[in-house]
């Protein structure tokens, strides 16, 4: 995650697909496509990937490795809303968050709708992640 914000200032990240503009460089996303972008790629990470921090990360992978069920899906929520609280806040504040299970494809459906309050706008970002159960 490559973040970058302050309480006055647009949000800044890289796009996590590696996407490049018309001069070859990677391309730069603002505000809420930085987010949603920033929030793709934290829910995807494995603990010790994120820099200067190995104990921070990895939040979902502990429950792709366990049976779906309504107590694993509650935990899962319960961890996701504790982790974006421990790396998001105070530049980001969590309005909802929906974890469901697709149980015929071995999903979880995750949404989050997040305010940014530095460019005032409402961001939202809906994953599905595969269980290996």
């Amino acid at each position: 995650m490559a973040i970058t914000v302050n309480k006055l200032s647009p949000v800044y990240d890289l796009d996590l697909q590696g996407g490049v503009d018309n001069n070859g460089r990677i391309k730069e996303l603002w505000n809420e496509d930085a987010v949603s972008n920033s929030l793709k790629l934290w829910l995807a990470s494995a603990q010790g990937e994120i820099l200067r921090d190995p104990t921070r990360g990895g939040y979902l992978f502990p429950f792709l490795v366990k049976p779906m069920n309504i107590t694993n899906q509650q935990d899962l929520q319960d961890t996701i809303i504790d982790g974006l609280r421990e790396d998001f806040e105070p530049y980001l504040k969590i309005k909802s968050i929906s974890v469901e299970p697709d149980y015929s494809n071995r999903r979880w459906k995750i949404e989050i709708t997040a305010w940014i309050p530095s460019v005032k706008s409402y961001v939202v970002v809906s994953e599905k992640i595969k269980n290996f159960v």
